[in-house]
């Protein structure tokens, strides 16, 4: 999972600064650190938390994002690339889309 550690962001003001894409994903820190997107779907009684509350992806490229992409890809038996990006969209948020 993605943390916030004493290099990035500590308080809401400051996290809200590194990114004005971010910002407009309504960003907030979880009680386990992760930064989390509100959505549309916040007040759905039938949604898991994940599905509310998609955790903010970072905006390049990154191992760990690269490795999620290929871990979703392999599950669904090679899934296409729109297939892999809605089930990702499902449980993260991407602040440059695809």
């Amino acid at each position: 999972m993605l943390k916030l550690g004493n290099t990035g962001p500590v308080t809401d003001n400051e996290m809200k600064k590194a990114s004005t894409k971010i910002v407009k994903m309504t960003p907030f820190i979880d009680g386990e650190g992760i930064m989390r997107s509100r959505s549309r779907l916040e007040h759905s009684a039938q949604l898991s938390y994940d599905s509310k509350y998609p955790i903010v992806m970072p905006e390049k490229e990154s191992e760990i994002l690269e490795s999620l992409v290929r871990n979703i890809h392999w599950q669904n038996n090679h899934s296409t690339i729109i297939e892999t990006y809605a089930l990702l969209k499902k449980d993260f948020a991407f602040p440059l889309g695809r």
